[in-house]
C-alpha cells in the first residue's frame, strides 16, 4: 500500500473590514485623521445654522472653519486628546497665542457645569493626562468611524460644504 502525504490546508484568518482598511496605514497618519475629525465635530457641534461658532473664552464669533478645538488640559497625550468633555471651540488668538486662555476657559465651564463639576472635570483630566496610553491603528480606526458617524448629523444640519 502506497502512502500518500497528508494534504495540509492552510486557512486564511478572516480579518475584520476595519483591519483591512488600516492594513498599510501609519499610526501617526490615522491619529492625525482622527484628530481632524474630532476637531471638526467639536467646532460644528457648537456652530449655528449659518456655520458661525462663538469662542468660549473671549466671545469672538467666526465660521467653524476658522475656529479651533481647544483643550481644557494642554498637551497632545493620547489619554485625553479625544476626550470630548474637555474640548470646546476657541479662536486662534485664545487657543494659540494666549495658551488656551485657561482662566476664561474655567469660567466658561463653571457657568456651564457648575463650580464643583468644572473643578472635578479639570482634576480628572489632569490625572488622566499623566497616564500613558498607547493606541493601535485599530483604536484610531474606531475613533475615525466614531467621529465620522457623529459628524454626519452636523454636516447635514450646518452647511453642505465639504
Amino acid at each position: 500500500m502506497k502512502r500518500t502525504p497528508l494534504k495540509r490546508k492552510f486557512y486564511k484568518l478572516k480579518r475584520s473590514p476595519l483591519k483591512n482598511s488600516l492594513k498599510h496605514k501609519k499610526v501617526s497618519t490615522l491619529k492625525n485623521k482622527a484628530w481632524k475629525l474630532c476637531s471638526e465635530y467639536t467646532r460644528r457641534k457648537y456652530a449655528d445654522k449659518n456655520g458661525l461658532v462663538k469662542c468660549i473664552t473671549c466671545g469672538t464669533i467666526g465660521h467653524w472653519r476658522t475656529m479651533q478645538a481647544s483643550h481644557l488640559v494642554a498637551g497632545r497625550g493620547n489619554s485625553i486628546l479625544f476626550d470630548e468633555r474637555g474640548i470646546y471651540p476657541a479662536c486662534m488668538r485664545c487657543n494659540i497665542f494666549k495658551g488656551g486662555n485657561l482662566l476664561m476657559y474655567m469660567k466658561f465651564l463653571e457657568n456651564k457645569l457648575g463650580v464643583k463639576e468644572a473643578i472635578g472635570l479639570r482634576d480628572e483630566l489632569i490625572m488622566k493626562s499623566r497616564i500613558p496610553l498607547k493606541r493601535t491603528a485599530e483604536d484610531y480606526g474606531r475613533l475615525i468611524l466614531y467621529f465620522k458617524k457623529k459628524l454626519e448629523k452636523y454636516v447635514d444640519n450646518n452647511s453642505k460644504t465639504k
